[in-house]
């Protein structure tokens, strides 16, 4: 699969936020119970938000043939925040084509260590790639309790 990576673009705040969603909602229902999906993502984000959110960090977004298929984020502290790929596209190598980039961006910034709160499905895709457990974690939204996990890698 031939993927391009980019960096965000005002136009893709639309298809991301759905992507988000349906990757919540979709791609996740083997680690999480139909109530926790729905307490995570209970709707798709409003655009204009959610284009903020984006702009607001470094978003590098990956494409097939045009088609959006995953998207991921960086801050200036090393935080990946939000790392999704299309329910389509899980195993077929988006996340780890993601990642490598971002990791690229990291050292750019001159960030030394990268540091998230993975999701139940993202936690062996992190350790895959030598990421350590930090701590699991119960986080509540909505009334409803989600287990994550904080992980690090260092880039040195």
């Amino acid at each position: 699969m031939t993927l391009q990576v980019r960096k965000y673009q005002e136009a893709d705040a639309e298809t991301l936020a759905r992507l988000y969603f349906d990757s919540v909602r979709h791609g996740t229902g083997r680690f999480y119970s139909a109530e926790q999906r729905e307490a995570w993502a209970r709707q798709v984000p409003d655009t204009q938000r959610w284009s903020a959110r984006l702009r607001s960090i470094t978003t590098l977004v990956a494409e097939k043939s045009g088609d959006i298929a995953g998207f991921m984020t960086l801050d200036n502290t090393g935080y990946i925040d939000l790392a999704f790929v299309r329910p389509d596209y899980i195993g077929k190598g988006v996340g780890t084509t993601l990642y490598e980039y971002l990791l690229e961006e990291a050292r750019l910034q001159g960030v030394s260590q990268v540091h998230t709160q993975a999701s139940e499905m993202a936690r062996p895709f992190f350790e895959k790639l030598g990421w350590k457990l930090v701590k699991s974690q119960s986080i509540t939204r909505e009334g409803v309790i989600l287990t994550n996990h904080l992980m690090e890698t260092s880039l040195r």
